[in-house]
């Protein structure tokens, strides 16, 4: 059985793990990924829900291609910590082929949804609710794999490869 002294020590484990380099990298990745997540969700569920895109698949596809470009450039400098020009082999294709895969799997979810909500006949905001959480559920998916290649994507020389 654990006690307040277990709590306590786990606590300032995790305290100073989030201190260390490692650490922040994993901090940030979660931030970024979920600032650009809600960001993209919000874009998806103002597509849909107000109809200025009528398809599900539509909503999806802008809502997530239009937050991969913020998710770029903050995962690159900061999560990351890389300055300068992005080198095009190195880091943004193998960017943009997570992303578009990521994007591809959310599609996948939307054509589901889709069929889901056409044949339930459920009011168009709760469609929106749908939409929006196949979307999340299907990027979740791919969150730690995604971590794990971008870390190998904007390495630094001495970094470790693998988290802790």
């Amino acid at each position: 059985m654990s006690g307040p002294t277990d709590e306590v020590s786990r606590v300032a484990k995790l305290t100073a793990w989030t201190q260390s380099s490692s650490g922040r990298k994993y901090v940030r990745y979660v931030l970024v990924s979920g600032m650009t997540t809600v960001f993209s969700l919000t874009l998806i569920a103002a597509l849909y829900g107000t109809g200025a895109v009528g398809s599900v698949t539509g909503a999806t596809l802008i809502g997530n291609v239009v937050a991969a470009l913020p998710a770029y450039y903050l995962h690159r400098t900061w999560t990351w910590q890389q300055r300068g020009r992005s080198h095009w082999r190195r880091e943004v294709l193998p960017f943009w082929i997570t992303a578009l895969t990521s994007i591809g799997l959310s599609q996948f979810g939307a054509i589901l949804t889709r069929t889901l909500v056409v044949s339930h006949h459920w009011s168009h905001p709760f469609n929106t609710v749908v939409v929006s959480g196949a979307n999340l559920f299907f990027f979740a998916i791919l969150w730690v794999a995604k971590f794990i290649i971008f870390g190998r994507i904007f390495r630094r020389p001495g970094d470790a490869l693998t988290p802790p």
